[in-house]
C-alpha cells in the first residue's frame, strides 16, 4: 500500500486588481479577483476586511458553496480539503487561504465570510476568488505548409512574469526557453515541458512523428509511504528501438546506477516487472526522487527527466492539551496520508476499538501509554508515549524487525516501564494467543531447550531462541503484569524472520567465455549483519570470494559444477547446492588406438576419437599425414571411430582426428601407426676398437633390423649361455664398466621381436692388464727382535710380465731400495714400520698392501696431556691422558694424585682418566706410569686447577630477634667461590631495582615499609648465585585507619548498612572499638568486631562514626564518617492559622507540616468527596470563604522516598452575620448569660460544642451525611503509603465568631477565591 502526496509549492496571479466590496462600513477586499495555477501545486488567497465600530468578529472562515439550508460550509469542514487548508493572517483584519497539492476539482469561486457577536452582524464579501486550476499540455503544431519542422507550444492559462520553460527530449534537458519551441521531427523522439523552477510539474512525454516513440509516464509524481512497510513504484514507457536494458535509480547519485545491484538496497529492492520498482523495509534514508531509465541499441532515455519522489515517514504520537482532564493524541507524520486512511489505537499494548480518527481524547492518567498505527499495516505502529509523566506502561522494542539465519541463535529484546508504585508481578514472551490467552514460550514444547530468558536491569528483557527453524518466523512479544495493569498482546512485538541462504544464477546456462553472476541470496537482510562477507563453496570446496556475488568472467568449462554459499561466521550454514551449466566446444581432443596386441601386417586396427564439449560431438573426421601435409580419408564417415580390417605395412603413418559441435571445432594430437615385422642382419660389434685394456669400459653391442624393435638380447660365451655381472641382461648392449682379465673369450648374441629370431657370428675379445695380486713376503717367519735380519720379497701378475720393483717404507718419501727382493741387517727398533713393493709393466703399476716388520722395544716417552687445554670450569668435563711409546703397546696404566707427601692410586688401568662433571675438590697434581709386559715408564707431574662460581650463598642477620621500628639492622652475605666472589648486590622481593651493593647492606632507624624479604646475589667471572630469602619483619602500631559504608550511596531507612573498620598493623589489629559523636562526646557501642552493622537502620541512627584498632603495641585512629538516613515523610499534620468561629466572608490558611529526610518536595490538598486535589503546595489559602468551602481537608506530604497523609481535618462554616450591631447586641448577650450561669459555664460550653461547633469523627455533619471519608478515584487508592489505613482519620475544627474580616492573602501565597476559583483537575497519583 502507498500513501501519496503532493509537493510543488508553484503559485501564478493572473492579475492583482484589489476588489473592494461593501456597504456602510462592511467590506471585504479580495488581492487579487482570479488566479490561474498549476494542478499539484499550492495557492494563497489573501484578502482584508472591515465592519462598524462596536462589533467584535467571533469567526471567520472561507467556502465555496452553501449546505441545504442555505448556510455556507467552512472549508475546514470539507473533507475533500480535509489536510490540505490552512487559515492565517498577518494582521488583525488580514484573511488568508492557503490550498496545497491542488487538484483539478479544486477550480472554484472562493468567497470569506465573517461573524460578529451581534444579531444580524454576518457579511460575505462579493464576489470571491475565481481559482482556475489546470495541467501543463505539449502542443504540436507544423512550422509552416512547406517545412518539416515543427512548433512545440507549452500551454495553459496564460501565465505572467514572462516564465522561462525547461525542455525535455527523450528524458534529457535540451533548452531553457520560453514557448514555443521549434524541432525538426525524428520518429523516435518524445518532447515535455515544465516552468522552470518547478519541474516536477511537467507535461507528459509527446511523440512529434509517431506514436512509438521514446517515452516514460510515471504513474506517480509523489508518495508517502511509512518507515518499515513497502511501496511499488511504476511507471509506464515505450521505444521506438528495441529495448537492451532498462533499470531503476536514484536522482542525487553522482551517475545512474541499478538500485537492484546498489549495496544499501541489497534484498529490499527488486523489479517485480520491468516498470516497477518495489522496494521493502522501507527506511527514512530511502526518501528520494526515483527515476527509470532504458537504453537501446542507439541511444536511450535521459536521466534527467523528473521522476516520482518518495517520502517516508515514521508513525508519531503527539500529545496536546485538551479540556480539563482531557489530552488529545494525534498520529503525526512527516507528510500527509492521502486515501483517508483508517488509524489505530492501543492503550497499555492493548488495541483499542472506540477510535478510528486521527485524533483522540482520553483522559489525564499517569499509568496509560498510547500508541497508533495505519490499519493495514498494523505492524509499523508508532512508539508509546506516556499521557502525564514519563513512568507510565510501556514496552519498547530494539527491533521491529530482526532477520536471521536459519540453524542460529537469535537475541530478541524490549526496555519497558512501569509507573513506579507498581510491582511486576509476572514476565513472559510468546508467539501465540487466543481470545486474550498468551502462551509462555519457556513453556511450548515446541521451543523445548531452544529459549531462555535473561536481562541486565530490572526493565530490559531478552529472548534468546538457538537453532533457528524456518517454522519460528513470526512475531514475537513481550508481557509484563503489575498488581494495578498489564501490557497488552495486541500492540506490535519483534517480528524474526529466519531465512536459509539461496544461491541464484544468471544466466542459469552459459557460454564458455561469456560472464555469469552467482548470487547469495537470503530472503531478508540479516539484522546483526546487514553487508556480511560471504563464503563460496564449489562441489564442497571452499573458495576465496568474499562477495555475496561469485562473478566468473570469463567463464570457463572448469567452472561447470555445483556451488553453495554461507555467511562468513555460519560456516556450517551451508545454501543448497545449485548447478552451473556451461556450454562451450570441442577440447581435449585424443585420438587413440583400440588394440588387443600389436599391429601386425593383415590384423585388425580401431581408431577412436574422444572429446570433451557441451553440447556433446556431433561430427568427427579423421586425416593422415602425407608427406608434408595432412588429408582426409574420412570418405563421409563421421562417427567416433575409423576401422583398418586387414591393415597393410602402407597404412604406417601419422594420423590424427578433428571434432566438431555448434560451438565450433577442436583437433587431437597425432598418433602413429606402426606395422611390426621379425629380426634381420644380426651382428655383434665392439667399442672402442683396438687394445682391450682391463679396468677400461667396453661395450658389445648386438644390431638387428627388426619392427617392432628387437625386445630381447641373450649373450653368449663360449657357446654357453653368458652370465654377465648383470644377470638375465636381455638389453641391445652388453657392458663391461671395467673389463677383467678373465673376460678374453668369443662372443655372439641372439635377438627376438616376439615375432621369429636371430643369431650374430662370434667376436673374440683378448684382454691386457697391469701387475695385479701384488704381495709381500718376509723371512724368517716369526718374532723380530731388536739386532736380527730380515728378507722382503715382492710377487705379481701381469700382462705382459712386470719388468720393475721399487721397494717403499710407509711414511717415508723417498724408495728404500729396487728390485724383486729387499734385506735389512742389524734390525733396530727404528726399522720398524709398514713396508710394500711397488710392480710395473706397460699397463700400468700395483703397489702390494704393506706388510708390518714389528720390532719389540721398552716404554719411552711416558706423559700426561689434559683434554680440553685452557683453564678448568666445575661441572665441565675434563680427560687426562697417558700416553707412552712400547713395544708390545702398554697392557696396563696407573693413576696417581699427589696428595701432601703421598701420591693416592686411583686404581684406574685406562690411558684416560676422565671427570665427566668435574668437581672443586678434583683440584691437585696428576701423574701416570705404563707397563708393556717388558718395563715399566713414568709422567711428570701435572696440576689440575678447578674453577668454579660461587656456592652455598647465606643471608646473616644481626642483631637477631624482633626488629621495632626505628632500630638498626644489618645483613650480610657469605659465599665459597673460585676465584672468590669479586660482586655483592642486595635485593628486597617485589622491588625491581637492587637496594645496595656490598658484603654487607645496613638499614639504620628502620621503618615498616622495610618490612619484607630480603635476599643477596654473588658473583664472579663463573657465574652467580641468589642466596635464599630472609624475613625482616618490623613491627609497628595501626596505620591508615579508615572507615568504609556499604552499601555506597543513599542510606535509605529500613535499609541494611555495614560499616567497616580498615587498619595496617604488624602484628594484626586484635581488638576493634566503635563510637558514635554526640555532642561534644563519643559514646562507645561496645563492638570489638571490624564491622557495625545495622540491619535495619532507623533515622536515628544518623550521625558521625569512626573506629579504633589495636594491636598491642599502640592504638590507631580513623576520621569520622557522617552517616545520613534518608527517610519519607513521618508525624504529618494540618494546621489552622484562623482564630474563632469561621463565618461566611472571612480567611482561613491551612498549614501542612511534616518531618520528612530529604525534606517534602510536595505539597497536595485533599476535600472530600472531591477527586482530584484541590490544590499543592505547603500552606492552602482560601479567602472569602463561603458555605460550600465546608469540608474534611487532609494534605499529602512526599518526598523521593514516600508519602504519607495527614489526618482530615473538618472546617465549618457558620452563615454571615447581617450587621454590626446584631454582633455586639450577640456579644453582650452571650456575656451576661455567661456571667449569670458561670456555675453552669462547662455544661453549656459542652452542650454547645456538640450542637454546632466542636464534632468529633462518629458526628454527622448536617446536609453532608455520613463524614466517614470516602475516596472513590481508584488512583488515591494507589498513591497511600503503605502505612497507610483503609479509613483516613480526621477532625473537625470550630472557631468562636468573629466580625467581618479583610481578605488576608500574601501576593506570593495560593490563595483561592470561592467566587473567582475554578475546578483543578489532575489525576491523582
Amino acid at each position: 500500500m502507498s500513501l501519496r502526496t503532493a509537493g510543488s509549492v508553484l503559485v501564478v496571479f493572473l492579475w492583482s486588481v484589489a476588489v473592494v466590496l461593501g456597504q456602510d462600513g462592511w467590506s471585504v477586499t479580495y488581492t487579487p479577483q482570479s488566479i490561474c495555477t498549476l494542478k499539484g501545486s499550492t495557492v494563497e488567497m489573501s484578502c482584508s476586511y472591515t465592519h462598524p465600530s462596536g462589533y467584535i468578529v467571533t469567526s471567520t472562515f472561507w467556502f465555496t458553496r452553501n449546505d441545504a439550508e442555505e448556510n455556507p460550509v467552512s472549508l475546514s469542514d470539507e473533507p475533500d480539503y480535509k489536510g490540505r487548508v490552512t487559515y492565517h493572517k498577518d494582521n488583525k483584519n488580514d484573511c488568508t487561504l492557503r490550498i496545497t497539492d491542488l487538484r483539478e476539482s479544486d477550480s472554484a469561486t472562493y468567497k470569506f465570510r465573517f461573524i460578529t457577536d451581534q444579531t444580524g452582524g454576518r457579511f460575505t464579501g462579493n464576489p470571491g476568488v475565481t481559482l482556475s486550476v489546470t495541467d501543463l499540455q505539449v502542443k504540436v503544431t507544423p512550422y509552416s505548409v512547406v517545412s518539416a519542422w515543427k512548433t512545440l507550444t507549452c500551454t495553459t492559462c496564460v501565465l505572467t512574469g514572462n516564465p522561462t520553460y525547461t525542455w525535455y527530449k527523450n528524458g534529457q534537458i535540451v533548452t531553457d526557453n520560453t514557448s514555443p519551441y521549434s524541432v525538426y521531427p525524428d520518429a523516435a523522439d518524445s518532447y515535455s515541458c515544465a516552468v522552470k523552477s518547478n519541474e516536477d510539474l511537467h507535461t507528459p512525454a509527446v511523440c512529434v512523428q509517431d506514436q512509438s516513440c521514446n517515452r516514460v509516464t510515471y504513474i506517480d509524481k509523489s508518495i508517502c509511504a511509512l518507515k518499515g512497510s513497502s511501496v511499488d513504484i511504476s511507471c509506464t514507457y515505450s521505444s521506438y528501438h528495441a529495448i537492451k536494458t532498462t533499470f531503476w535509480f536514484r536522482s542525487d547519485k553522482s551517475a545512474p546506477e541499478d538500485l537492484t545491484r546498489d549495496p544499501e538496497y541489497a534484498g529490499r529492492a527488486l523489479e517485480s516487472l520491468p516498470s516497477t520498482l518495489r522496494i521493502t523495509d522501507l527506511r527514512e534514508s530511502d526518501s528520494a526522487e526515483y527515476k527509470f531509465r532504458f537504453n537501446t541499441q542507439i541511444s536511450g532515455w535521459g536521466y534527467s527527466f523528473p521522476g516520482t519522489t518518495l517520502s517516508v515517514t515514521d508513525l508519531q504520537v503527539k500529545v496536546t492539551p485538551a479540556a480539563e482532564g482531557q489530552k488529545t493524541l494525534t498520529c503525526s507524520t512527516t507528510c500527509t496520508l492521502t486515501d483517508n486512511p483508517t488509524y489505530i489505537w492501543y492503550r497499555n499494548g492493548q488495541r483499542l476499538d472506540e477510535s478510528t480518527s486521527l485524533q483522540y481524547s482520553v483522559n489525564s492518567s499517569y499509568s496509560d501509554s498510547y500508541s497508533c498505527a495505519v490499519k493495514s499495516h498494523e505492524d509499523i505502529q508508532a512508539p508509546a508515549v506516556c499521557v502525564v509523566g514519563e513512568s507510565c506502561m510501556n514496552v519498547t522494542y530494539t527491533h521491529q524487525s530482526i532477520c536471521a539465519l536459519k540453524g542460529s541463535t537469535v537475541d530478541i529484546s524490549c526496555f519497558y516501564t512501569h509507573p513506579r508504585w507498581h510491582n511486576v508481578t509476572e514476565v513472559s514472551w510468546f508467539s501465540k494467543w487466543e481470545t486474550g490467552v498468551t502462551n509462555d514460550l519457556s513453556q511450548d514444547p515446541e521451543y523445548a531447550d531452544r529459549v531462555k530468558y535473561h536481562r541486565q536491569t530490572d526493565e530490559d528483557s531478552t529472548l534468546t531462541i538457538t537453532d533457528l527453524r524456518e517454522r519460528d518466523s513470526t512475531e514475537y512479544k513481550f508481557r509484563f503484569k503489575t498488581v494495578h495493569a498489564e501490557w497488552g498482546y495486541t500492540f506490535s512485538g519483534t517480528t524474526l524472520s529466519v531465512t536459509g541462504l539461496q544461491v541464484e544464477m544468471t544466466p542459469a546456462t552459459v557460454t564458455e567465455g561469456q560472464r555469469v553472476t552467482l548470487a547469495c541470496r537470503t530472503v531478508c537482510t540479516l539484522t546483526d549483519n546487514p553487508n556480511p562477507s560471504y563464503i563460496w563453496y564449489k562441489l564442497g570446496q571452499r573458495l576465496t570470494n568474499q562477495n555475496n556475488s561469485l562473478i566468473l568472467n570469463p567463464v570457463s568449462s572448469e567452472d561447470a559444477g555445483r556451488y553453495s554459499c554461507a555467511v562468513e561466521g555460519f560456516e556450517d550454514l551451508h545454501s543448497p547446492e545449485e548447478t552451473l551449466t556451461v556450454k562451450y566446444g570441442p577440447k581435449n581432443t585424443l585420438a587413440s588406438i583400440h588394440l588387443s596386441d600389436e599391429i601386425v601386417e593383415g590384423s585388425s586396427v580401431t581408431l577412436t576419437c574422444i572429446s570433451d564439449a557441451n553440447p556433446p560431438v556431433d561430427k568427427y573426421t579423421w586425416y593422415k599425414k602425407i608427406g608434408a601435409h595432412y588429408q582426409s580419408f574420412s570418405h563421409g564417415n563421421t562417427e567416433l571411430q575409423h576401422v583398418f580390417s586387414h591393415i597393410q605395412s602402407s597404412d604406417t603413418g601419422e594420423y590424427y582426428c578433428e571434432a566438431r559441435n555448434e560451438m565450433g571445432t577442436d583437433r587431437s594430437e597425432s598418433i602413429n601407426i606402426d606395422v611390426k615385422y621379425g629380426p634381420k642382419s644380426t651382428l655383434v660389434s665392439v667399442s672402442p676398437s683396438g687394445d682391450i685394456v682391463e679396468g677400461s669400459s667396453v661395450t658389445l653391442t648386438c644390431s638387428s633390423d627388426a619392427n617392432p624393435p628387437v625386445q630381447s638380447y641373450a649373450w653368449y660365451k663360449n657357446g654357453s649361455v653368458y652370465q654377465s655381472i648383470f644377470y638375465g641382461n636381455t638389453e641391445p648392449q652388453q657392458v663391461f664398466s671395467q673389463i677383467k682379465s678373465s673376460d678374453t673369450r668369443q662372443y655372439y648374441c641372439w635377438v627376438s621381436n616376439g615375432i621369429s629370431t636371430d643369431r650374430s657370428p662370434s667376436l673374440d675379445i683378448d684382454v691386457k692388464y697391469a701387475p695385479k695380486s701384488t704381495s709381500v713376503s718376509v723371512s724368517p717367519a716369526g718374532e723380530i727382535v731388536e739386532g736380527n735380519s730380515v728378507t722382503l720379497t715382492c710377487s705379481s701378475d701381469a700382462n705382459p710380465p712386470v719388468d720393475k720393483y721399487t721397494w717403499y717404507k710407509k711414511n717415508v718419501t723417498s724408495p728404500k731400495a729396487s728390485g724383486q727382493s729387499y734385506s735389512i741387517t742389524n734390525i733396530i727398533s727404528e726399522d720398524r714400520g709398514e713396508y710394500y713393493c711397488e710392480a710395473e709393466n706397460k699397463y700400468g703399476r700395483l703397489t702390494s698392501s704393506p706388510v708390518f716388520v714389528d720390532v719389540q722395544y721398552d716404554p719411552k716417552n711416558t706423559s700426561v696431556s689434559v683434554s680440553p687445554s685452557g683453564e678448568i670450569v666445575e661441572g665441565s668435563s675434563v680427560t687426562l691422558t697417558c700416553s707412552s711409546d712400547a713395544n708390545p703397546p702398554v697392557q696396563s696404566y696407573t693413576w696417581y694424585k699427589t696428595i701432601g707427601y703421598q701420591s693416592v692410586s686411583y686404581g684406574n688401568t685406562e690411558p684416560q682418566q676422565v671427570f665427566n662433571q668435574i668437581k672443586s675438590s678434583a683440584t691437585g697434581e696428576y701423574y701416570c706410569e705404563a707397563w708393556n709386559g717388558i718395563k715399566t715408564g713414568r709422567s711428570e707431574s701435572i696440576n689440575i686447577d678447578v674453577k668454579y662460581g660461587p656456592k652455598n650463598t647465606s643471608v646473616s642477620v644481626s642483631p637477631s630477634g624482633d626488629i621495632v621500628e626505628g632500630s638498626s639492622v644489618t645483613l650480610t652475605c657469605s659465599s665459597d667461590a673460585n676465584p672468590p666472589v669479586d660482586k655483592y648486590t642486595w635485593y628486597k622481593k617485589n622491588v625491581t631495582s637492587p637496594k645496595a651493593s656490598g658484603q654487607s647492606y645496613s638499614i639504620t632507624n628502620i621503618i615498616s615499609e622495610d618490612r619484607g624479604e630480603y635476599y643477596c646475589e654473588a658473583e664472579n667471572k663463573y657465574g652467580r648465585l641468589t642466596s635464599s630469602p630472609v624475613f625482616v619483619d618490623v613491627q609497628y602500631g595501626p596505620k591508615n585507619t579508615s572507615v568504609s559504608v556499604s552499601p555506597s550511596g543513599e542510606i535509605v531507612e529500613g535499609s541494611s548498612v555495614t560499616l567497616t573498620c580498615s587498619s595496617d598493623a604488624n602484628p594484626p589489629v586484635k581488638r576493634y572499638t566503635w563510637y558514635k559523636k554526640s555532642g561534644h562526646q563519643s559514646v562507645s557501642y561496645g563492638n570489638t568486631e571490624p564491622q557495625q552493622v545495622f540491619n535495619q537502620i532507623k533515622s536515628s541512627a544518623t550521625g558521625e562514626y569512626y573506629c579504633e584498632a589495636w594491636n598491642g603495641i599502640k592504638t590507631g585512629r580513623s576520621e569520622s564518617i557522617n552517616i545520613d538516613v534518608k527517610y519519607g515523610p513521618k508525624n504529618t499534620s494540618v494546621s489552622v492559622s484562623h482564630s474563632g468561629e469561621i463565618v461566611e466572608g472571612s480567611s482561613v490558611s491551612l498549614t501542612c507540616s511534616s518531618d520528612a529526610n530529604p525534606p517534602v518536595q510536595n505539597y497536595t490538598w485533599y476535600k472530600k468527596n472531591v477527586t482530584s486535589p484541590v490544590l499543592s503546595g505547603q500552606n492552602y489559602n482560601i479567602t472569602n470563604i463561603s458555605s460550600e468551602d465546608s469540608g474534611h481537608y487532609l494534605c499529602e506530604a512526599r518526598n523521593k522516598i514516600a508519602s504519607e497523609n495527614s489526618t482530615a481535618l473538618k472546617i465549618i462554616v457558620a452563615g454571615k452575620h447581617t450587621s454590626i450591631k446584631t454582633a455586639a447586641v450577640g456579644i453582650i448577650i452571650v456575656v451576661l448569660v455567661l456571667i449569670l450561669c458561670l456555675s453552669g459555664f462547662m455544661w453549656f460550653r459542652t452542650k454547645a460544642s456538640k450542637s454546632t461547633s466542636i464534632e468529633t469523627r462518629d458526628t454527622a455533619d448536617e446536609g453532608q451525611g455520613d463524614s466517614t471519608l470516602l475516596y472513590d478515584n481508584m488512583a488515591m487508592q494507589q498513591r497511600q503509603s503503605p502505612s497507610s489505613q483503609d479509613d483516613v482519620p480526621y477532625t473537625s475544627v470550630h472557631v468562636s465568631p468573629s466580625k467581618n474580616q479583610e481578605e488576608l492573602c500574601a501576593p506570593s501565597s495560593n490563595c483561592l477565591n470561592p467566587r473567582d476559583r475554578t475546578e483543578m483537575s489532575s489525576t491523582l497519583l
